[in-house]
């Protein structure tokens, strides 16, 4: 994934080199150091923007960008392009790119927060996304674990987590109650959908679970039809991340 972080750094810069490229004016161009070190972030503003906007309820008027850690020692402004990018692919997938990302984000009329900090609590660099829905605000957290050079989802909203942001994914949130995750295991065993990892947060104030499942393939909508008819489940969300 670190790999796919520069390739996607260095698409972004050859697309500025081209003068002919439309919108490309508001890109910021990067050195090669900055290419290395921001690029894997960048891939991970996009997965966590594409989370984000398949998670939350409502179309989505604001985004916030949080960068955090040494990350910041460097031009961070190709993160927010990310979750733009990221965010805005749920919608437009066959019209945005990390080129045009900011210019339709205006078009839209999305408000665009960024904001960064030096100091990164618990982790060498942190990345926050927020997404506001008129009354609906969802955040996602991810960093990169140095020597892994792997991405991960390490909290949504006030679970702390640790999930894959790749692939097929199941959102569940539950009541915090003995048997729930073997209930969803059986619901997605039943429907021939296998499990490949799982991460669990539990809201202890609010007895309050929230599950990120990776799984096989796409949760089709019968199956989480019958995963919410369970008096347990509160919510459950088929998520894709390209």
């Amino acid at each position: 994934q670190i790999n796919v972080g520069i390739m996607i750094a260095e698409q972004v810069i050859d697309a500025l080199e081209d003068r002919e490229v439309r919108n490309a004016a508001n890109m910021p161009r990067l050195d090669p150091e900055t290419r290395k070190e921001v690029g894997p972030f960048i891939r991970l503003a996009d997965e966590l923007g594409q989370f984000c906007a398949q998670l939350i309820k409502g179309n989505v008027e604001k985004i916030e960008i949080q960068c955090q850690g040494d990350i910041t020692r460097f031009d961070v402004s190709p993160i927010t392009v990310g979750a733009l990018r990221g965010a805005l692919s749920t919608v437009m997938p066959d019209t945005v790119n990390f080129v045009n990302a900011q210019f339709l984000a205006e078009m839209q009329g999305l408000k665009v927060e960024s904001s960064s900090s030096s100091e990164a609590t618990g982790f060498t660099n942190l990345v926050k996304v927020i997404l506001t829905a008129g009354e609906n605000t969802l955040s996602a957290s991810g960093t990169i674990f140095e020597g892994q050079e792997i991405s991960r989802i390490v909290g949504v909203d006030d679970y702390v987590i640790e999930a894959r942001p790749y692939g097929n994914i199941l959102a569940v949130r539950n009541k915090d109650q003995p048997g729930v995750v073997g209930l969803v295991g059986t619901v997605l065993a039943k429907n021939g959908i296998n499990i490949s990892d799982m991460s669990l947060g539990s809201n202890k104030a609010k007895k309050i679970s929230l599950e990120i499942i990776n799984v096989d393939r796409p949760v089709p909508a019968e199956v989480i039809k019958e995963l919410k008819s369970n008096e347990p489940i509160i919510a459950a969300r088929a998520i894709t991340i390209r």
